[in-house]
């Protein structure tokens, strides 16, 4: 049988379960096999037509028909389509199969499904792509509208007062540091970047990177810095010690660029940004991608007066940011969503965080070992532990965390395994912090006790 544009397969997805999207799909469509719905042989519909008629994006229905490759259910056409394969037929999943429970993504930045704003951020990104495009080309400084509602929240939530005109839009954070980069060090020169910062944009032959602390007094020409920290409340760089490298800005007459992802407001410790202390100095670099999703290709850029000229006068077409998505953080900015969702998503984390913490009461780790911070989880490992055969250990028991992340350097504290456990149900969140309070203590045994918390 061929698919029909008038024939709908009986798919049901749910946005509000714990199970990616293209699982949903993909395990749906293979119990399909067989029935009436579908037979060996029949034609399956393209990705575009698919997504168009769940209501899903066209990558989660190209994921959906990979996974069913893989199992053999599956097959492509060259030039006529996708088929399910003559043999493909629902397998019933052996006993070992039905017994273990679908793998814990603990995967940090992950958005939290419970409380995600999903009618105002879908009825923010209606609004903005219904309306039609205008004959002018968007300004490239970014739509005044959005300016104007980007310094209010600076002003009223980050302490950074300043007039919408001296907000640029950006592409992200990466674009809004090459701009600088491109504008005000023309692409060369000395970088000291402290441990969080991103190190992408400094890539370029043109650049030294230095790394904090370790710099030998060598004369910079900016200094780049995450206030906030990976973890904010555990690696947030404390008021002291950001007087302390404005102060050696200064000695150096060095251009500091802050980057700033909101990760402060969901922790609910708040610390000046390195801007309202040093106005003249800083290039406030920040974004919403902490709260929302790491798909939001929209930052800010607030430079001091001199730098934001220069800046702008190097600004192309190709630096402008999109149109739809400018519209649609606008109303997500006048509706109050952005702040309401941070303090939802900080009430949240706390909570998340109390409950986690009970399963390490009483156990070899502690909370010597164990930290927590917003969303995630900081777990101090022996120097000798190796992080594939970590992966590996984890992976065995039913936790998985994307390539991106796991060990890393958190500064002030060593060699640390960073988890996510913001996006976690209660009862995803108990397994997982009840099977790592019985692996993790071997792999902590010569540090625990031993660490400040």
């Amino acid at each position: 049988m061929r698919y029909s544009n008038r024939t709908r397969l009986p798919i049901v997805i749910d946005r509000h379960s714990a199970c990616p999207l293209y699982l949903q799909l993909a395990d749906q469509i293979e119990r399909l096999l067989g029935s009436t719905a579908m037979e060996a042989g029949d034609q399956l519909p393209s990705s575009r037509v698919l997504a168009r008629e769940l209501d899903i994006s066209r990558g989660v229905v190209v994921s959906a028909y990979t996974e069913l490759f893989g199992r053999g259910v599956l097959h492509r056409r060259r030039g006529a389509g996708t088929f399910v394969s003559t043999a493909g037929r629902r397998r019933e999943p052996s006993r070992a199969q039905r017994a273990r429970p679908r793998a814990i993504d603990m995967s940090v930045g992950r958005t939290n499904a419970e409380q995600f704003p999903k009618v105002a951020w879908r009825s923010a990104w209606h609004e903005a792509a219904y309306r039609p495009p205008g004959t002018a080309s968007l300004p490239v400084e970014g739509l005044p509208e959005l300016r104007k509602h980007v310094a209010n929240y600076l002003t009223k939530a980050r302490g950074v007062r300043c007039d919408w005109r001296e907000v640029l839009i950006t592409r992200g954070i990466r674009h809004g540091i090459e701009l600088f980069s491109r504008a005000v060090l023309d692409g060369r020169g000395t970088v000291l970047l402290d441990p969080a910062a991103p190190t992408s944009p400094w890539r370029g032959p043109g650049f030294r990177v230095l790394r904090l602390p370790d710099t030998g007094r060598v004369a910079v020409d900016a200094l780049v810095a995450v206030p906030g920290g990976r973890c904010p409340g555990v690696d947030t760089m404390p008021l002291g010690y950001r007087r302390s490298l404005l102060r050696l800005a200064g000695e150096q007459n060095a251009h500091v660029v802050e980057v700033d992802h909101g990760t402060e407001l969901i922790s609910g410790r708040y610390v000046p940004p390195l801007k309202t202390i040093d106005w003249a100095r800083v290039t406030h670099v920040g974004d919403f991608s902490h709260l929302f999703s790491d798909e939001l290709r929209l930052a800010y850029l607030v430079p001091p007066p001199a730098l934001r000229r220069l800046i702008e006068r190097r600004m192309t077409t190709e630096d402008t940011a999109d149109g739809i998505a400018q519209r649609a953080m606008r109303t997500l900015l006048v509706s109050g969503e952005v702040v309401r969702y941070a303090n939802l998503l900080a009430r949240t984390y706390e909570r998340k965080v109390v409950r986690a913490r009970r399963r390490f009461q009483g156990t070899p780790l502690g909370e010597s070992a164990v930290l927590f911070s917003g969303a995630n989880m900081l777990v101090h490992v022996d120097d000798s532990a190796d992080e594939p055969d970590l992966r590996a250990l984890l992976r065995g028991l039913g936790i998985v965390f994307s390539g991106r992340d796991g060990m890393t350097t958190v500064h002030g504290l060593g060699r640390t395994l960073v988890l996510g456990i913001g996006h976690l149900d209660d009862d995803q969140l108990d397994r997982a912090t009840g099977v790592l309070s019985e692996v993790l203590p071997s792999l902590c045994r010569g540090i625990a006790g031993g660490v400040r918390p």
